[in-house]
C-alpha cells in the first residue's frame, strides 16, 4: 500500500511483511520512500531515509544568554534513605561505608 503527500511517498506495511521482504523495503527507502510500519492496521513506527546533511545543528546562543562556561551550577540535592536504621535519614556521602 502506498500513499503520497507533496513530494514524499509513503508505503504502509505490516511487521510480518517487512520482516519477510526487508531487503525490498530498504531498497525502496534508499530510493527516497518512507515506510509506515503497521501493527494490526495501526501505525507504530516510520522508517525514513537518512538525510545527507547532519541533523544536528549548532547555533549561536540567544542574545543575552550567559556563555556556556558561566551557567549556574544547580544546588546539590539531598537524598533520603528509607529503611536501614528504622527511619528516614539524610544521606551524607562522607558517612557512607567504603566499598
Amino acid at each position: 500500500m502506498t500513499t503520497s503527500s507533496h513530494d514524499i511517498s509513503t508505503k504502509k506495511a505490516h511487521i510480518a511483511e517487512i520482516k519477510a521482504r526487508l531487503s525490498e523495503y530498504l531498497s525502496a527507502e534508499r530510493g527516497g520512500e518512507s515506510i509506515a510500519v503497521l501493527h494490526h492496521d495501526t501505525p507504530i513506527a516510520q522508517l525514513i531515509p537518512v538525510r545527507e546533511r547532519s541533523a544536528l545543528r549548532v547555533r549561536k546562543p540567544a542574545r543575552g544568554a550567559p556563555p556556556p562556561d558561566r551557567l549556574p551550577v544547580p544546588k546539590r540535592a539531598k537524598l533520603h534513605v528509607i529503611g536501614g536504621r528504622g527511619s528516614t535519614a539524610d544521606f551524607d556521602p562522607k558517612e557512607a561505608p567504603s566499598v
